[in-house]
């Protein structure tokens, strides 16, 4: 690699290009970006199954599923719980 290093008084100073700090910033970008495209991506598949196997509904800001007697119960307020429905 391109490092340069001299001493400065009595320590090592290490200096590296910038088109080597670009060149190692852009796989982590897309390696951070592909990481959340798939989390993101799984997490709705995951929703809709949920949403239609369970027929979860919002009110509010609550999610609610219809029990066997037809009334409305509060299941959770967060959307990630919801998400977790369709992985089971």
């Amino acid at each position: 690699m391109g490092v340069t290093s001299y001493h400065t008084g009595n320590f090592l100073v290490h200096h590296l290009l910038v088109s080597e700090v670009i060149m190692l910033a852009i796989p982590t970008l897309l390696a951070v970006l592909l990481a959340l495209t798939i989390v993101f991506g799984l997490s709705a598949i995951h929703f809709h199954k949920a949403k239609k196997l369970y027929n979860v509904t919002r009110k509010g800001e609550n999610w609610v599923v219809r029990d066997n007697k037809g009334r409305f119960v509060r299941i959770t307020n967060n959307y990630w719980d919801v998400c977790k429905l369709g992985i089971e």
